[in-house]
């Protein structure tokens, strides 16, 4: 996604507004044409939640609840935490070929669950490719998938294990 912005002089450090022209490619389908979305200001909502690693059902209710309240508050974004549908870290859950099922189909149900809202969410979650499992987030508008984005650096330190389960994209 390409995306050009300048501030507006006056306003204060703290409270920018940007004009935004947005352009999103879809790795997916190169002959998908681009949405060109431009918007004079953007309000941005930043979803502090706390998914549980696994529930599904439980992380739904959560997304769902904040994009009504971000939709409510005016907001034209909803971003949200990493892995938020399925909570992070799902580590040994990502062995399982049902797992991604069920994710997928979270998935479906957040999109007819936030149709009708005014919104751009993006929400992540691990997603199986052709065998192989990426860590991705996706933003997601009026019920349809626009686009989504694998993670490329991985980390792997600490209490980071993320190299067991994902691989990175490291597509151009």
């Amino acid at each position: 996604m390409a995306v050009s912005h300048k501030f507006i002089p006056g306003e204060s450090r703290n409270v920018r507004q940007l004009r935004v022209n947005a352009q999103y490619t879809f790795h997916d389908d190169p002959n998908r044409k681009a949405i060109v979305v431009s918007l004079a200001r953007v309000r941005l909502a930043i979803a502090q939640l706390h998914p549980t690693v696994g529930d599904l059902q439980g992380n739904l209710r959560l997304l769902v609840q904040a994009a009504k309240d971000a939709a409510a508050k005016g907001a034209r974004i909803l971003v949200t935490p990493e892995l938020s549908l399925t909570g992070y870290p799902p580590e040994d859950l990502l062995l399982r070929p049902s797992f991604y099922r069920r994710t997928q189909k979270a998935l479906s149900i957040l999109c007819e669950q936030t149709a009708d809202l005014d919104v751009f969410v993006v929400v992540g979650y691990p997603q199986r490719q052709e065998g192989v499992c990426f860590n991705t987030a996706s933003v997601i508008h009026r019920g349809v998938v626009l686009g989504s984005y694998h993670k490329h650096d991985l980390p792997n330190y600490d209490v980071f294990d993320e190299r067991r389960y994902f691989t990175p994209d490291n597509r151009q």
